[in-house]
């Protein structure tokens, strides 16, 4: 099952373009089902923003089915 894309406000926040730009690398392979995301703090460095904001962007791909985290493993 499919779930709806939450395109309407995700468009006017850096957050979402931050999870779009993610899950566009999940989908074209540049990363794999089980290896370990950018940290935190170097992703808000690369985006020029906090880590609020970054994980924003998390809290759109965990709930959309993209990522997963793990107590101990990270995301």
């Amino acid at each position: 099952m499919r779930r709806k894309r939450r395109t309407t406000r995700l468009a006017n926040e850096k957050y979402g373009d931050i999870a779009a730009a993610l899950r566009a690398r999940i989908r074209n392979g540049a990363l794999r089902p089980g290896e370990k995301l950018t940290p935190r703090r170097e992703l808000a460095t690369t985006f020029d923003t906090t880590l609020v904001t970054i994980q924003k962007a998390f809290d759109v791909l965990h709930a959309d089915g993209f990522i997963k985290s793990q107590v101990g493993r990270g995301t």
